[in-house]
């Protein structure tokens, strides 16, 4: 795949941020931000056509990264919807667009995110190669708390990878299943 127009016409200008996260993509996280702080976490909703901040944290709120062909992007994915979806652009209005949902898996541009530590406030900054340096991750400030895309430096923005705890199961050699821990 070629880097998308507007990833090569930042670079030519130099916007491309100079540091860059690299997630550990054998772990399982939580995505919380500054917006809402650590009570609430961006879950996935069912089938994955929405996405908001919520509470409660199940497996469509559990997170997990793999790689993609190009450094330093990676798709995101929910334990409960495995590898087969992941978050991805809803094209609506070309670069411009803010939609987000969880699709079926596959070499578009709207699925590989990068994640760009802030130089203030903390955290990182979700932009993806589709719209994008200038559209990061963010969540709306009403009622909904609805994830979108949107330009600027908000708090709503600046998101955190928590390493989420994972239930371990243990069968015995006769198959007995022992009690569930967490790491």
């Amino acid at each position: 795949m070629m880097l998308h127009q507007t990833w090569v016409n930042s670079l030519q200008l130099g916007q491309m941020p100079h540091r860059i996260a690299t997630p550990d993509t054998s772990r399982i996280y939580t995505l919380t931000n500054a917006y809402t702080k650590s009570g609430k976490v961006l879950s996935a909703g069912e089938r994955g056509l929405t996405l908001q901040m919520t509470e409660i944290i199940s497996a469509s709120a559990k997170w997990f990264l793999t790689p993609t062909a190009i450094s330093p992007f990676y798709r995101l994915h929910t334990t409960s919807l495995g590898k087969g979806k992941s978050l991805d652009v809803v094209n609506e209005n070309g670069t411009a667009s803010v939609g987000l949902r969880m699709v079926a898996t596959g070499d578009y541009s709207g699925q590989f995110w990068r994640f760009d530590p802030w130089s203030t406030g903390g955290g990182y900054r979700l932009s993806n190669m589709f719209t994008g340096p200038a559209m990061h991750l963010d969540v709306y400030s009403d009622d909904t708390l609805q994830a979108h895309l949107a330009s600027g430096d908000l708090t709503g923005q600046h998101w955190t990878l928590n390493p989420a705890p994972a239930v371990v199961r243990v069968v015995s050699q006769n198959g007995e299943v022992a009690t569930p821990s967490y790491t």
